[in-house]
């Protein structure tokens, strides 16, 4: 069994993500917390009020509450009142998870000063971060979306230490998965959630007996991906079938869905394909109403449009299909 002068290695986990909800479900569910070899000090939750501003938000706290962990609220995490919250729970191993926002240097510090060692890192102590890429490739923002754009197929997840610079600390652990050509941002998501479960249980046997190792980042295979915006959702018809579709994809839920407009209709793609019948004579970026889908005329051929809301209501809906047929019509007699 762990720990030193006679207790457990103790965690302080903070989140406001469902991979964060996930990471902390494989640590509680390990042969190892069973065993009581580490315990779970507190866990720390984005307040729910900051929802509306996270792709994949998850209210940590019923799941702790669920497991019996003593949680707080924050907004910030680099505020006053949280560092001061934080740094008046002995913990030995702080991990951040799913959080967008950087821990401040005194917060970092904690775990060493708790287990009475220089430096910031080590065996058996630490912080802890995960990232939904196999570092150093993909460091940064929009991982999941990023991905599929750049048509990655193998991927996973990187455990790392944290430090002042985003993504930047040692490797502790990664947990490679396999993509699919098809997976959507959906499904990618729902395989990198399972993967920060996978995770969690197998860092919780190395905290348990302070054998957590790691290895410095290869700095010349680093890469860093940009922040996407919700504008980098809208659909160019003057791309190819491929990268169209690729990015139809990349941009569904959670995060901004592929969208276009016309007239007055916003139209939000959830499942487009590649036509089936030879491509139409119709101008590039042409749209056609047919039936309950949507065809349109791209550099190389034609998609459908299977699924799609209209101003954020199903198009099954008779009204929303009328008003989009009608803008399509408007736009056609304009030239």
């Amino acid at each position: 069994m762990g720990g030193r002068m006679g207790h457990v290695p103790r965690i302080v986990f903070i989140s406001g993500h469902r991979f964060g909800v996930e990471a902390l479900r494989g640590l509680v569910q390990s042969a190892e917390y069973a065993a009581r070899e580490f315990e779970i000090s507190a866990v720390y939750g984005l307040h729910p009020r900051h929802a509306y501003a996270i792709a994949g938000y998850s209210d940590i706290a019923a799941f702790a509450r669920a497991e019996g962990i003593r949680h707080f609220w924050f907004d910030r995490i680099a505020s006053q009142e949280a560092i001061a919250s934080i740094g008046g729970i002995a913990h030995e191993h702080l991990f951040a998870v799913g959080l967008s926002q950087l821990l401040p240097l005194e917060t970092l510090d904690l775990p060493s000063l708790f287990a009475g060692k220089f430096q910031r890192h080590g065996p058996s102590h630490g912080c802890i971060g995960m990232h939904p890429t196999l570092l150093p490739i993909g460091r940064g923002r929009a991982p999941i979306p990023w991905t599929i754009l750049r048509g990655i197929r193998s991927s996973g997840v990187t455990a790392f230490r944290l430090e002042a610079d985003a993504d930047a600390g040692n490797i502790v652990a990664s947990e490679p998965f396999a993509g699919e050509e098809t997976d959507t941002a959906a499904t990618l998501f729902e395989k990198v959630a399972a993967t920060h479960k996978t995770l969690g249980t197998r860092l919780a046997a190395a905290i348990a007996r302070n054998e957590l190792s790691d290895r410095v980042q290869d700095t010349t295979q680093a890469t860093v991906w940009e922040r996407r915006t919700p504008s980098d959702s809208w659909l160019d018809f003057y791309g190819t079938t491929a990268s169209l579709l690729r990015q139809i994809r990349a941009c569904q839920a959670p995060y901004p869905l592929a969208f276009f407009a016309v007239g007055d209709c916003v139209v939000q793609v959830l499942k487009a394909e590649p036509a089936s019948r030879p491509p139409t004579a119709l101008p590039l970026g042409t749209l056609r109403v047919d039936g309950d889908e949507i065809l349109v005329r791209v550099s190389d051929g034609d998609i459908r449009i299977t699924h799609y809301l209209v101003n954020g209501a199903s198009a099954a809906l008779p009204v929303e299909r009328h008003a989009f047929a009608t803008a399509v019509r408007a736009l056609d007699e304009r030239g």
